[in-house]
């Protein structure tokens, strides 16, 4: 078990770097097609990539589900579901799938090789 989890460990930091080279690599080649420089692409590039990391790796439970099979406006029902839910920390989760944390190690890859 342990090993199978460093196993994905390792496959998300080796994923990680080949997300972070191709977006080093099309950032070298639209800062040659536009006008735009290297830093500014590869900086948005970056930033796109842990949005999407951290925006994909954000999941809801049975919450939402039950809202919206609601059909009309009963505020009392929400009310005690959205009470029910903070009470037991359920509303949102983090998902730790391989290719959420590619794309956030991609990022933070992507911002270290601007800073350094």
């Amino acid at each position: 078990m342990k090993n199978n989890k460093v196993s994905k460990v390792f496959n998300s930091i080796l994923s990680g770097i080949v997300w972070a080279f191709g977006a080093f690599i099309l950032a070298m080649i639209i800062s040659k097609v536009t006008l735009y420089s290297f830093n500014d692409v590869f900086f948005v590039e970056g930033l796109i990539l842990l949005g999407i990391g951290v925006l994909s790796s954000i999941s809801e439970e049975e919450l939402c589900g039950s809202l919206r099979g609601i059909g009309g406006l009963n505020y009392q029902y929400i009310s005690n579901e959205l009470q029910n839910a903070r009470n037991e920390n359920r509303i949102i989760t983090l998902n730790t799938e391989s290719i959420n944390m590619e794309l956030i190690i991609a990022g933070v890859l992507s911002f270290l090789i601007l800073i350094f």
